[in-house]
């Protein structure tokens, strides 16, 4: 090596990381694009944490919250349920509030905020979380009725010891039901306010991720944050059985325990909790600048070199949107090339029947428990939110560290789906066969036409004791192994979803997907299944203005006609899962594009490359420079 090269290497090696100058010509980021921080919130010390180890972070983290108000929501249904006298089919158009937010946040937000500051709409999407929160706990405040008026609404029918027995049943209180609509409103508000939020942390989210992230490392960094996410569900449920120990008014002794049908539980004190979590972590997501510095001195340095060496490839890592111009014409071609992308297409037409098929699972897994297997709404919430979710966690988490050890390819990931698809399928169908013949509350009540009679001879306060322990473990164990398997076909999934297509469409095409998989599955799927619960009640609460929640449901006729119709959906999105792996042959999972933790390295070789130059035409590489 001659003294000048030399020289020249030991300068650049030994001195501080170099401030990129960002000309224009070499990167498409101003000084202001790669700094951390906001309002009087701005300086060495906010810069410091613009890496890519705390996004990482605070993406789960959030990602966790985020998840945990939608299991507190479902974790505490059956006793919303009895407070504002709605149906399961009610509480699906409640949730399609959400599902219509989300499809427009989806295709209109997530198209404009793709080439912005992606972490500053990501932080008005949590607050607009935060405030659903508060939203949802309204309906308390607002509408609250006393503990008489409860047990009079809800508890008609057990007044007597045996007046659920009895033809002449006590009649409700018409003076106490006017068929309020007001809370059922403030709740689809609320709804429709947590779908902004969480289309905006999805589609923004992971696509900053994966942009400021080096591709061989995005499987491993990208399960760490869905682990996060799904240890939302342990905190929502945990969050859910703990506040429903306690009576919704505070304080206050109703005179019989949770283990009473009259029992209603404290369900408005989490949401109170979850919003205020939410609003004093979202500035610190907003902090977090458009382009993390360590991308850009990585970007800069790549484009340095293709100029330099008179080449013109750019990697995907380079392709973050720095000047794409927003227009609806351009927004139409973005979506007519995903719409011809064929692995996309097939991708989605799978996720769409694939999450109609588990959207029960999701959605009413704790009250399919206490129907099956006589848990109380504690119990229930603790299991499913504990236990299940663990191994959905683990799955996510085993899935990343083995893609980016092996380092797989995309035709077996895609072929990997297709295994995990029909092993959920088989699972799905596995959870009809444990039932609990103890308990068959068909036999108990017989419905005919507006009268119901009782088929034993007398009845007692309170739910009949009933021995379900058995087949519940033996549903737990099959539970568990499909939560770990569709972890793994997660992780796998969305790895496919973003290398299918071009760097420059990532946003919208995660936000065009997550708005069709709404549409077609997260939509309908609460309001069918909503009403395959409701076919199987055998005995409705009446009020004066409409029929109430249900009391008492065909426990068999609900495990098999809503396992077996959720296996048919998974089944028909595990052909689909073949047609993305035939057309998964043409794009690559990882890339060779260098790291931060190679910038001296680069440094080295540009050096080298600008010396050599120099020695073969000094001319041409001061033009170039």
């Amino acid at each position: 090596m001659n003294g000048s090269l030399a020289n020249g290497l030991n300068e650049g090696l030994n001195a501080p990381p170099p401030k990129i100058a960002f000309d224009r010509s070499i990167s498409a980021y101003s000084e202001r694009d790669v700094q951390c921080g906001f309002w009087v919130c701005r300086g060495p010390f906010w810069q410091r944490l613009a890496s890519k180890k705390l996004y990482v972070l605070l993406f789960g983290l959030i990602g966790c919250i985020l998840n945990s108000t939608t299991s507190y929501f479902y974790g505490t249904l059956t006793t919303v349920e009895k407070s504002i006298q709605i149906s399961s089919r009610t509480v699906g158009i409640i949730t399609a509030g959400s599902d219509l937010s989300f499809v427009l946040a989806s295709l209109f937000l997530s198209y404009y905020a793709s080439n912005r500051r992606k972490p500053l709409w990501i932080a008005m999407g949590i607050v607009s979380m935060a405030l659903s929160c508060f939203v949802n706990a309204l309906p308390h405040f607002l509408f609250a009725k006393g503990q008489e008026e409860l047990e009079q609404n809800v508890g008609n029918w057990t007044k007597g010891a045996d007046n659920l027995c009895r033809e002449d049943r006590l009649a409700p209180d018409c003076s106490l039901d006017v068929g309020d609509i007001r809370p059922q409103l403030v709740l689809f508000f609320g709804s429709f306010l947590s779908g902004i939020g969480t289309s905006l942390y999805f589609t923004l989210g992971l696509t900053y991720l994966d942009d400021n992230v080096r591709k061989e490392k995005v499987p491993f960094l990208s399960s760490l944050a869905a682990f996060g996410r799904r240890m939302g569900p342990l905190v929502g449920f945990s969050l859910a059985s703990l506040c429903l120990k306690y009576f919704v008014h505070v304080g206050v002794d109703p005179g019989y325990n949770q283990s009473d049908p009259r029992w209603i539980g404290a369900w408005w004190m989490g949401w109170l909790v979850l919003g205020s979590t939410l609003i004093f972590i979202a500035p610190f997501f907003a902090s977090f600048p458009k382009v993390l510095p360590r991308t850009a001195e990585r970007i800069s340095l790549s484009r340095q070199a293709s100029r330099t060496s008179g080449t013109n490839s750019t990697t995907a890592e380079e392709d973050v949107d720095g000047d794409r111009k927003v227009s609806f014409s351009d927004m139409l071609v973005t979506v007519r090339r995903l719409v011809t992308n064929k692995a996309y297409v097939f991708n989605n037409a799978a996720s769409i029947f694939y999450f109609f098929g588990y959207m029960p699972f999701f959605l009413f897994q704790a009250k399919y428990i206490e129907i099956q297997y006589r848990l109380t709404p504690s119990q229930a919430n603790m299991v499913t939110g504990s236990v299940s979710l663990v191994f959905s966690a683990l799955g996510i988490l085993i899935a990343g560290v083995v893609i980016q050890k092996l380092r797989v390819t995309s035709r077996q990931l895609a072929g990997w789906n297709v295994i995990t698809s029909i092993l959920s399928a088989a699972g799905i169908c596995g959870y009809a066969w444990f039932g609990c013949s103890a308990l068959n509350n068909a036999d108990i009540v017989s419905n005919n036409g507006d009268n119901m009679t009782a088929s034993f001879g007398s009845a007692v306060s309170g739910s009949c004791p009933v021995d379900c322990w058995t087949p519940f473990y033996f549903f737990l164990i099959v539970m568990c192994l499909n939560k770990f398997i569709g972890g793994t076909e997660s992780a796998a999934n969305f790895l496919i979803g973003l290398r299918c297509v071009e760097p420059r469409d990532k946003a919208i095409s995660m936000g065009f997907s997550m708005a069709i998989n709404t549409l077609f599955s997260f939509l309908p799927a609460p309001i069918v299944f909503g009403a395959i619960i409701d076919r199987t009640c055998v005995l409705w609460g009446r009020t004066c203005a409409k029929k109430g929640n249900c009391w008492l449901y065909d426990g068999e006729a609900l495990r098999v006609s809503m396992n077996y119709t959720a296996a048919i959906f998974v089944i028909i999105g595990t052909c689909f899962d073949m047609g993305t792996w035939y057309y998964s042959k043409n794009f690559k999972i990882f890339d060779d594009a260098p790291g931060e933790e190679d910038a001296k390295g680069q440094m080295e070789k540009e050096l080298v490359t600008l010396v050599g130059k120099e020695k073969e035409d000094p001319v041409q590489t001061t033009r170039a420079n």
